[in-house]
């Protein structure tokens, strides 16, 4: 699994996705698919939005394709 994988998928996909929906399509686990959004996003090829959680969970994202 590569960046490339992910960033195929975010471009095919259009919208918005978290990260368990991409670690379910491409088949592999959650720190692979982690360590090439952040890759990807430092590079600007992705953007992120938060996502509005209870008083003291962990941060989540949605991630897309910057079209």
């Amino acid at each position: 699994m590569s960046q490339g994988d992910v960033l195929e998928l975010l471009k095919k996909k259009k919208g918005w996705m978290i990260t368990g929906e991409i670690m379910s399509e491409l088949e592999v686990s959650r720190v692979q698919v982690n360590r090439a959004l952040r890759c990807l996003f430092k590079e600007g090829i992705v953007m992120r939005k938060e996502v509005p959680i209870r008083r003291g969970g962990r941060q989540r994202y949605l991630w897309k394709y910057k079209d």
